[in-house]
This record gives structure tokens, C-alpha cells and sequence, in this order.
């Protein structure tokens, strides 16, 4: 029983301690923020990889992708509600680059122009991916030790870009070439096909929902608050439904407001 209550006398003095640290009445904060954000994509596919490997026999492809990243910048609200369990309540509103590319590399049988003889090509397509959204982050933030904070909360993201170039490229052999096609444009002096040019993808899922996690800290300046922050995003949807993309993310910026 002793133990009881000094377990909760700690913790109503170390909760007297973190309001003590922001002010006592309810507030509202607005301004700009900014940062750079490193995302990458995960994918069920068993052949899927982060590094380049040897393509094995003809139907057993290897998948590269790339991890890239962007520098979002957007609007951010800081309000405090009044008898709140949660301290403050945020909301960052952003713009984010998405692009990337994806490579899969193939072995498969090829023939031989005027000979009845077939030989083993290796083979490329890649998935040029030009996407951008606009990003909707709402956090509650809990101060942990003074103006430390634990913040955590939704993120909304709705692409209002999103388009692909695909192209196939033969590696091997150093002489093959593909045959002019109505509809496909060649490059590469015929060792490459474009198969779409800056075509929107049809089985895209423009909304994409998760949940993120981070810690920020609070400078507090009269009227003005700096707040560098940073957090990781998971997000439960998939870009491409047939292909099981998903997103995650992890930014690292700043929150620059004025008290209104």
C-alpha cells in the first residue's frame, strides 16, 4: 500500500512538474516548417531487395529499388486545449516529393535473327515513378522533462501527382537490339523501350493513411517558438495494391510559430 502511494505521489508531482513548464492558460500558435525527409518503400515480394544481385534463371528476377528523399516545407498549429490530458495538439501541414525508381532484372531465352538457335538475355525494366503529396500530420504532444517532448499521432497523405515511365533494356548480349514497334518509341540506339512516357498509374491509391512516432523540443523566444522536431512515419496502405508498395518515412525538421 505505501509503495501505491508513493508511485502516485511521484507521478502527480512529475506531471505538476511538466505543466509547470508551458503556460497555464489555453493558446494557439501558427507559422512554417520545414525540414528533409528520407523515405523508402517495402514490397511482399519474395525477390524483392535493396542491393543489385544476379538475376537466376529465366523466372526468377531480382528487384532493386532505390531509397531516396525530399525537402518538405508547408504550415504548422500548435494548440494547447484547456484542461487537456495531452498537453498540446499539432498539426503540420506539408508538401512532399516522392519520386524514385525501381529496377527488375530478368534472364529469359531470346532468338536469334535467321538461325534457329535461341540464347540466354539478360534483361531490365525500370519503373521511373514521379509522385508528390500533400501531407497531413496531427500529433499530440506529452512533455516528458521540461520542454522535451514525446509527440505521436495520424498522417494523411493525398498524391496529387502521380505518374510512371517504364522502359525495358536489353544488357546482354552486346548486340541485340529490339525490333521497331508501333505504339513504343526506341532509345539507346534500340536497346531501349519506353513502354509508358509520364503516364498516369491506373491501379494508384491516391490516399494513404499511417501512424507516426517522434520527439521534439520546445525554444521559447516571448511570443515566437522554435521547435526542432523528428519523427518516423508507418503508413498501413499500399501505393499499388497489386503490388504491395507501401511507404515509410522519417523526417527530421524544424516548426517555426508565433504565438496568435
Amino acid at each position: 500500500m505505501k509503495m501505491i502511494k508513493c508511485i502516485l505521489l511521484t507521478a502527480l508531482f512529475v506531471f505538476a512538474l511538466q505543466n509547470d513548464s508551458i503556460a497555464d492558460d489555453d493558446y494557439m500558435k501558427f507559422g512554417i516548417t520545414g525540414g528533409a525527409m528520407s523515405f523508402y518503400h517495402s514490397s511482399d515480394n519474395t525477390n524483392f531487395s535493396w542491393n543489385q544481385g544476379e538475376a537466376g534463371t529465366a523466372g526468377t528476377p531480382d528487384k532493386i529499388s532505390q531509397r531516396n528523399y525530399s525537402f518538405p516545407i508547408g504550415l504548422v498549429v500548435e494548440i494547447k486545449p484547456v484542461e487537456f490530458l495531452v498537453q498540446t495538439v499539432l498539426a503540420r501541414m506539408t508538401y512532399n516529393d516522392y519520386g524514385f525508381e525501381s529496377t527488375f532484372f530478368e534472364h529469359k531465352l531470346i532468338g536469334l535473327d535467321g538461325e534457329n538457335e535461341t540464347m540466354m538475355g539478360y534483361f531490365s525494366t525500370v519503373d521511373q515513378f514521379d509522385l508528390s503529396a500533400i501531407s497531413l500530420e496531427l500529433q499530440f504532444k506529452h512533455y516528458l522533462l521540461g520542454n522535451l517532448n514525446l509527440a505521436g499521432g495520424l498522417t494523411f497523405d493525398y498524391f496529387i501527382k502521380n505518374e510512371i515511365k517504364r522502359v525495358y533494356n536489353v544488357h546482354e548480349p552486346d548486340y541485340h537490339t529490339f525490333r521497331p514497334q508501333e505504339g513504343f518509341e526506341l532509345e539507346n540506339n534500340g536497346r531501349t523501350k519506353v513502354l509508358h512516357d509520364k503516364s498516369e498509374i491506373d491501379e494508384f491509391n491516391k490516399f494513404q493513411f499511417g501512424v507516426n512516432l517522434g520527439i521534439s523540443y520546445d525554444f521559447n523566444m516571448s511570443s515566437i517558438q522554435i521547435s526542432p522536431y523528428t519523427n518516423f512515419t508507418y503508413y498501413f496502405t499500399s501505393l499499388i495494391s497489386d503490388q504491395n508498395l507501401k511507404f515509410n518515412k522519417f523526417n527530421v525538421g524544424i516548426d517555426f510559430m508565433f504565438r496568435i
